[in-house]
């Protein structure tokens, strides 16, 4: 029980980081909690003997290169079918997440207003499109 309650308050402090100084629009919490939900699965605990609920299920140790920088810019590939001759082939959006239950990652374009769940996107893991676009 010490546990979860331990677990609840690391969901709650980042959703406050995030909100905060991050400037998430409070429409994209659900997404916030999925990624700090995933985070905290893959991550080793001292209560576990060092071990994250991610090996203990599955037996082995998640692949740590696939985390990215959370509501960092990113640009996703537009699906071939979505673009033309002379169309922009990616997209400038937001990172809020992994895929749940497939392999890529959660981007959102604040200029349509559009989800984008790809495995092809380019990361500037130190630029923040949320400060610079107000999202209305």
């Amino acid at each position: 029980m010490v546990l979860l309650k331990k677990n609840i308050g690391t969901l709650l402090k980042l959703l406050v980081l995030s909100c905060c100084f991050l400037s998430v629009p409070s429409e994209f919490l659900g997404e916030v909690v999925l990624t700090a939900v995933s985070l905290i699965n893959t991550i080793p605990s001292s209560h576990s003997s060092d071990l994250s609920p991610f090996k203990k299920l599955y037996g082995h140790v998640p692949d740590y290169f696939s985390f990215r920088v959370f509501c960092c810019t990113c640009f996703v590939l537009h699906p071939y079918a979505e673009r033309s001759k002379l169309s922009s082939r990616s997209a400038i959006c937001v990172f809020l997440g992994y895929g749940e239950g497939k392999k890529g990652y959660c981007c959102f374009d604040p200029i349509t207003h559009k989800l984008y769940m790809s495995r092809h996107v380019v990361f500037l893991a130190y630029t923040f499109l949320f400060y610079s676009i107000h999202y209305s």
